[in-house]
């Protein structure tokens, strides 16, 4: 069990996303006003109609002109160019940091520098799994595993905890336990349906053996290991069937935990961790039975060989140059086809990050974030939230009183903006020229600052992400929306933008994340932030049949030969891209409506722009194997799909371009929610 190996909120969604400034915003000057019109011409593709294929449309000038980069599976004009500066910006920090410069804390160039230190890190070796693979050898059964698990900082293995808020109660931390386990994406990796599944089945095993190789294990432990492995699987859940919060609602104590999963020494292992409280919340009940039936058949030594390789997987990247490239020849080229790896310094600035990202947050703020954008951001939320408030009224499928109810949730979604206002100074975490020893450290002082949280009244001035993410997330269980310094700017928001095209762009994501609280799921929280029921049974009727329009919609899509994406997995994200589109064009005809306005550019209206603006923040390329991947796994629909079907269903959309009715982008059916 390692704390933070499941999704740190388990209905927590979510998708890069920004704010702009909903005042009049001052025009470019022409030489700009050039350039931005010429930067949205090159990504055109006017050999197509934008009623027949908007996405190709909008980029497909810059998706046949871009190159995917050997060292990404997957590139997008708008994420990845922001991730691509953010990363030089931090690098610029660490080296002056590692090389005893700058004004930031030691910590962050000692950890850098430690990852940067290749001679140091192949000339330990294995040597530092050692102690842990010595603990394995001296396992003698399950009764063991209470003193041998925490011994294995770094090992997902078995199963996965974390703590968060107390779903039925928002305002108290609890320990969350759930599947995991697996060293492949998911349970039906396991039980492949055709021959490419079979292969990439070998092709595991066969990357196992060589990875167990390395500490003097037989090939023979890789079919232990994928023994066990496929038990496990057999008793988890699919990504679609782990997405109701609803479900993911169990309370136990101690005595409840021993009854579902026999065989598991659950009051040792608690007090061997010094988890303080016996009330947990059990996420995936099934799944810990199935976890204690498996284990009483399983051999010892199969057992220990499964431990080995959770161990030998998880310090991998933190190893000897052989094993790293061992571990990424697998997971980044056989499963996502990323043809290289990244360069060293780029994978130890994300490692710094994950370790110490506040520290490096407060650093990339200080060179990297106008202190006005927090102000702009959110005034422009503030916008599409009204812009919310007035279409309430115009959905005949509600009643009243959910109208009110829904209204005050509204009115209680709280924005954070940049970056918390007190970051995490890692008070008692030490740091040294060891990487692997740092990882465990890092490891170590998350766990314990995790578990003196248990049972204690949550802060609800906690972050999820770090100040450079460039990434957004809506969480339920608070009722907030976040957006990270690392995502608010170009080429999502910039003063000398349009206002069409920051509405178009930040609006919709920021839509996209106000519509995540009554989504399939969101709408399941209420205003507090706690999982109850607060609609009556026919305005979920209503709703549940909007939302299938939507399921059966995405679920025609063919996402590569004979492979469909899944609706059902892909549902919020959807229902949150549809919404998220509808208020960020309400938002901007409100703005208009205020008296502003503006010209048009690149020979499209602001209306059109605001359209264009939306689609090319969505420009993508990805390897083959990512696609397939993704849609076996991510909750989000490919760009292409995120572009299309909104704006299909969208009569605006029609409107602004004139599309004749029955065309592809103004289908005679469609579907809406919100």
């Amino acid at each position: 069990m390692t704390l933070r190996s499941l999704l740190l909120v388990p209905t927590a969604v979510t998708l890069a996303a920004l704010a702009a400034d909903s005042a009049p915003v001052q025009a470019a000057d022409g030489g700009d006003r050039a350039i931005l019109a010429s930067q949205i011409e090159s990504a055109l593709d006017r050999s197509v109609f934008a009623c027949t294929d908007f996405y190709q449309f909008a980029c497909g000038g810059w998706v046949k002109n871009t190159p995917l980069p050997a060292d990404r599976a997957v590139y997008g004009r708008g994420f990845s160019a922001i991730d691509d500066r953010n990363q030089e910006v931090l690098r610029t920090v660490l080296d002056e940091a590692a090389a005893g410069g700058g004004t930031t804390d030691p910590r962050l160039g000692t950890y850098y520098k430690s990852c940067m230190d290749t001679s140091a890190v192949d000339a330990a070796g294995v040597k530092p799994l050692a102690d842990q693979l010595a603990a394995i050898d001296a396992l003698t059964g399950t009764a063991d595993l209470a003193t041998l698990l925490p011994k294995l900082p770094l090992a997902d293995a078995l199963f996965g905890a974390y703590v968060d808020s107390d779903l039925s109660d928002p305002n108290t931390y609890v320990m969350h336990l759930g599947q995991g386990g697996l060293g492949l994406p998911e349970r039906n990796y396991y039980f492949p349906k055709d021959d490419d599944g079979k292969k990439l089945l070998v092709d595991y095993t066969a990357h196992v053996a060589r990875m167990l190789a390395f500490v003097g294990r037989p090939a023979t432990d890789a079919d232990a290991v994928l023994r066990v492995e496929t038990a496990i699987a057999a008793v988890s859940k699919a990504p679609d069937q782990m997405r109701d919060a609803a479900k993911l609602n169990n309370p136990a104590d101690l005595k409840g935990l021993s009854k579902l999963a026999k065989n598991i020494p659950w009051k040792e292992l608690m007090a061997a961790y010094g988890v303080p409280a016996e009330r947990f919340n059990v996420m995936t009940p099934d799944f810990f039975k199935g976890l204690g039936k498996l284990l009483k058949k399983t051999s010892n030594d199969d057992l220990k060989a499964y431990l080995r390789w959770h161990v030998v997987s998880s310090a991998a990247s933190l190893l000897s140059s052989d094993m790293d490239k061992a571990n990424f020849e697998f997971y980044g080229l056989r499963l996502a086809g990323q043809k290289v790896q990244q360069d060293r310094w780029k994978r130890c600035v994300d490692r710094t990050d994950g370790a110490l990202g506040d520290l490096l947050g407060k650093a990339y703020i200080d060179r990297a974030f106008a202190g006005e954008s927090k102000e702009k951001a959110l005034v422009m939320i503030h916008d599409v939230e009204a812009a919310f408030e007035a279409g309430l009224p115009d959905l005949e499928w509600m009643d009243d009183a959910t109208r009110a109810a829904a209204l005050d949730k509204l009115k209680s979604i709280s924005n954070k903006i940049g970056y918390a206002d007190t970051l995490e100074i890692y008070d008692g975490l030490t740091v040294g020229t060891d990487l692997y020893a740092n990882a465990v450290a890092v490891a170590q002082w998350n766990l314990k600052d995790d578990l003196k949280k248990v049972g204690a009244k949550v802060d609800k001035s906690e972050w999820f992400m770090t100040p450079p993410t460039v990434n957004a997330y809506y969480n339920p269980s608070w009722n907030e929306i976040v957006f990270p310094a690392g995502i608010l700017q170009p080429p999502f928001f910039s003063a000398a933008f349009p206002t069409s095209m920051n509405y178009g762009a930040m609006g919709m994501v920021m839509g996209h994340e106000v519509t995540h609280g009554f989504d399939d799921d969101g709408r399941k929280f209420a205003g507090d932030g706690s999982l109850k029921a607060w609609w009556t049974a026919d305005i979920v009727k209503s709703f549940e049949e909007r939302a299938q329009c939507i399921v059966d919609q995405y679920s025609k899509v063919e996402v590569s030969p004979g492979n469909n994406l899944n609706g059902q997995l892909t549902l919020g994200e959807n229902i949150a891209d549809n919404g998220g589109i509808k208020l960020a064009i309400t938002a901007f005809e409100a703005w208009k409506a205020r008296g502003n306005s503006e010209q048009g550019l690149a020979g499209f209206t602001p209306e059109q722009l605001f359209f264009v603006s939306y689609a090319q923040s969505w420009c993508s390329i990805a390897t083959p194997e990512v696609e397939a991947l993704r849609a076996r796994t991510d909750p989000h629909s490919p760009p292409k799909v995120r572009v299309n079907i909104p704006l299909a269903n969208l009569p605006a959309f029609g409107e602004a371009f004139q599309c004749s009715n029955g065309s592809p982008m103004k289908p005679s059916e469609t579907c809406s929610v919100w």
